[in-house]
């Protein structure tokens, strides 16, 4: 059987009732459902082998979770940068050596389900002693719209010098959160009192948000579109 967008009509009732019925169909019926969709929850809660055409050709073909990861890949997206001493993002105090958007078990990734935390780490070496300085961090989603902005502001390095040394900071994107889609992030080094901005590296980094079916994420089995920005699973009573 052939279904090829089958959930872009229809309200939450009748998309429930179409992915039911055809994974009936698969699993007790014995017939294979080719299902075509740019819909990623919708693929990854139905399917569990997928097939990437490209221009005719046939560029992937395996498991869905690989099939989903090499359908987002973007060339200009980077999860992970590196720099060699003396080209690095720096100060005259601090120079920034690496940058990684991680997933929940540590591993450097560009793809992450919608209701998994996400790691973003900065790695920087303290060069001159007595040096106090907030670190800031922007994220912007792929229409370049800026998401949010956020400040270590209570962390103890604003009233207490780092001594020299590689240091980290890791700020945390929580689970349910962020809408689907890709985003990229900035990094900066700040000066409070008076403010001023001392290092600012745009797009340092960038990572995918892939959405879920499920009574886990706020779509629930709806398998529509889904406006808004963010994508929290707020409480209703």
């Amino acid at each position: 059987m052939v279904v090829d967008e089958v959930l872009a009509v229809g309200d939450a009732e009748f998309q429930k009732k179409a992915i039911g019925k055809m994974q009936n169909i698969s699993k007790e019926g014995g017939r294979t459902v080719l299902f075509v969709s740019h819909n990623m929850a919708a693929v990854k809660n139905l399917c569990s082998r997928g097939v990437l055409l490209e221009n005719g050709e046939t560029k992937f073909e395996g498991d869905i979770d690989e099939a989903i990861n090499e359908y987002l890949k973007n060339h200009n997206q980077l999860a992970c940068q590196k720099w060699e001493t003396i080209k690095g993002p720096k100060t005259n105090f601090l120079k920034l050596l690496a940058a990684k958007v991680l997933n929940t078990n540590n591993e450097v990734s560009i793809n992450h389900m919608i209701t998994k935390d996400i790691q973003i780490e900065f790695t920087y070496e303290i060069l001159k002693e007595n040096e106090l300085f907030v670190c800031g961090f922007n994220l912007f989603n792929g229409h370049n719209i800026h998401i949010l902005s956020s400040h270590d502001k209570n962390s103890e390095i604003i009233k207490t010098p780092l001594e020299k040394g590689i240091h980290k900071r890791t700020i945390v994107i929580p689970g349910n959160f962020l809408a689907e889609g890709s985003y990229t992030c900035s990094f900066a080094i700040m000066r409070y009192n008076p403010f001023h901005v001392e290092l600012h590296e745009m797009e340092i980094l960038s990572f995918n948000v892939i959405d879920e079916i499920g009574e886990n994420t706020a779509r629930g089995h709806y398998s529509g579109g889904f406006p808004g920005l963010v994508r929290p699973l707020l409480n209703w009573k």
